[in-house]
């Protein structure tokens, strides 16, 4: 999800909705003969329930780079399912519905489209079908507007119930941080925060889900929640990537015996050749804020072993 700029808990309530993390579901192998090209091109396949004629072959495009279906063997391969999948909401969110304004009413389009095709989402919103008129209407419409029109749709042959959109929404809410977890989250943040500022910035922030490249309360990534929150907290403006942070502020400046509150913790999570990918911000003795890629904005612990094998360093922006 990374990779492809995909919410993380988009991608997983689709897997567990579509299929149920069944790597072999709906392909009745026995009774599906994938001999027969019109059977396996139109039938979905997998993990994500890929149909190879259309999200098959254009994930494979926007994955590999080159344009071709998709086979039985490739769909059935969890891994390659997942990046096929993923790459095809992609496509979804880069191509078919790219002129969309708000996040929250592009994802929901996204959905139906998963299931049903970006063509019959143009046709709900548009007379004639037609993409840029689909566009212009759903940008007039709330997030709770365009909800309510995907679900009074026409039932569909893969969404019968006519509550797939629903389901997904529904789903997405597991691998997210529940309003528990933020409120014990927030009860932590305020016995171990001391700059005031600081507390409601990271208060303001927890739970948001996370999503690279995002800068926003919809869904925001490591290096974009670290930025917000010391313009917010320290009326600081620092760089938006995590690389930027690292080199402008002396790479690993900081002791880890003398990390204070406020300062950049830096962790190489990706392990891809470059010394960092993953920043957050330091909170007391073993805590720091940060948006994980499977939660969304949290407070864990650096002693955690993933943390801890993954830690690069610290440094220290100059603060108000």
């Amino acid at each position: 999800t990374e990779k492809y700029k995909v919410s993380y808990d988009l991608a997983m309530a689709i897997i567990k909705t579509e299929s149920n993390f069944n790597v072999g579901a709906a392909t009745r192998m026995g009774a599906l003969d994938i001999r027969n090209p019109e059977l396996y091109e139109n039938n979905p396949w997998g993990l994500m329930q890929v149909v190879p004629r259309r999200s098959g072959r254009e994930g494979w495009k926007r994955a590999k780079g080159n344009e071709r279906i998709p086979t039985a063997g490739e769909l059935l391969d969890p891994r390659t399912n997942l990046e096929i999948g993923v790459a095809y909401l992609a496509v979804l969110q880069e191509n078919f519905f790219n002129g969309i304004n708000d996040e929250k009413g592009r994802e929901l389009v996204m959905i139906a489209a998963y299931r049903d095709g970006p063509e019959w989402v143009y046709a709900l919103f548009s007379a004639k079908g037609k993409k840029a008129e689909a566009v212009a209407a759903i940008n007039r419409l709330s997030a709770g507007e365009i909800a309510g029109r995907l679900l009074s749709k026409k039932a569909s042959p893969r969404a019968p119930d006519n509550q797939y959109v629903a389901r997904v929404e529904q789903e997405r809410d597991n691998y997210r941080v529940a309003k528990k977890e933020k409120k014990e989250l927030e009860q932590m943040a305020e016995t171990i925060v001391k700059k005031p500022e600081l507390l409601a910035a990271v208060n303001q922030w927890l739970g948001t889900p996370y999503r690279l490249g995002g800068t926003s309360k919809h869904a925001v990534d490591c290096s974009g929640l670290t930025m917000n929150i010391y313009s917010q907290a320290f009326n600081r403006n620092i760089p938006r990537t995590t690389d930027g942070q690292y080199t402008k502020y002396g790479r690993s400046a900081v002791d880890e015996r003398a990390r204070q509150e406020g300062d950049l913790v830096y962790f190489n999570t990706l392990r891809n050749g470059k010394p960092v990918s993953h920043v957050g911000i330091w909170l007391d003795e073993n805590r720091f804020v940060h948006a994980s890629s499977s939660k969304g904005v949290v407070i864990a612990n650096i002693n955690d072993t993933y943390y801890r094998t993954r830690y690069v360093g610290a440094n220290r922006p100059a603060r108000e």
